[in-house]
């Protein structure tokens, strides 16, 4: 066997330090790359415990999805909900509250859960359309698919994905008319408008 020169190891290992150094280097850059990819598709979503609500969703959004399902062509702002509804609803605390102002008038309030009791069991609106049950209903028309609305006799609505325990309150004191003069098809209206907002949110 040839005997090596001396230095000549030392070279040698230190290219491939080298070597090692710069797959790591490009390990690290095509990591970071790859980090910066996923944060950038990352959707925000939205929790009562750390945002503000009216700062998450606008009066004008409120606007372009209240329009979406009524013949609304009206001002949509930021305001104290009314006390009736805000002292109405025991189940939470007021998020948000915008009033609608124009041709047509009143308020979307949506309410942050506090005390809000749900049932485990979930249904499926098929079988309980018309009826008041103690768990969240699945499958309405109006709402996404995961979406689920919880009725309990002379409070609001809750809407939220049974999945994820996100829920939020809603009322709607408004005179608003269905285009179709028909009470079940104005609820499904607000039922979409609620769907939309949980969009907003990140939820759906």
């Amino acid at each position: 066997m040839d005997e090596q020169a001396p230095g000549q190891g030392v070279r040698i290992m230190s290219g491939q330090h080298t070597v090692a150094l710069l797959l790591i280097a490009g390990l690290a850059v095509v990591s970071s790359c790859s980090d910066d990819g996923d944060s950038s598709d990352a959707v925000a979503t939205f929790s009562f415990d750390e945002h503000d609500l009216c700062d998450w969703v606008s009066a004008e959004e409120i606007a372009a999805i209240v329009s979406a399902q009524f013949d609304f062509d009206g001002e949509v702002t930021e305001s104290e909900a009314p006390a009736k509804v805000a002292d109405f609803e025991e189940r939470g605390e007021v998020a948000c509250s915008w009033e609608l102002s124009g041709d047509k008038a009143g308020h979307v309030t949506v309410f942050a859960p506090t005390t809000l009791s749900i049932g485990d069991e979930t249904y499926d609106y098929a079988d309980v359309s018309g009826h008041i049950v103690d768990g969240p209903v699945l499958g309405h028309p109006s709402l996404s698919d995961g979406v689920a609305y919880f009725i309990e006799p002379y409070h609001n609505t809750a809407f939220g994905l049974p999945a994820t325990d996100n829920y939020l309150i809603a009322s709607f004191e408004t005179d608003f008319k269905s285009p179709e003069d028909s009470w079940d098809d104005h609820w499904d209206r607000w039922f979409a408008v609620a769907d939309q907002i949980m969009s907003e949110l990140g939820w759906t």
